[in-house]
């Protein structure tokens, strides 16, 4: 667990890859208030057979990027 907490500060997001639920691949990113603290995330889910691990980063990009512009309404500064 240590080494998936790690792994997902470093990245920036989380991915399930049908851990909770088989069949959904779910992605999310942190959304940081003004100073910094997490205080919600933004996630995509969907089926597995459609969200194939090979495109796990491009979709992950999409979603920081959105997240990254909520914080920043929030007033988060990068």
């Amino acid at each position: 667990m240590e080494k998936q907490l790690e792994l997902i500060r470093k990245n920036g997001y989380a991915v399930d890859e049908e851990e909770l639920t088989e069949g959904v691949r779910c992605i999310a990113a942190p959304i940081y208030s003004h100073n910094g603290e997490v205080i919600n995330c933004l996630g995509i889910s969907g089926p597995a057979t459609r969200m194939k691990v090979k495109y796990t980063a491009e979709y992950a990009n999409k979603v920081k990027k959105v997240a990254d512009l909520i914080s920043e309404r929030q007033g988060y500064r990068m």
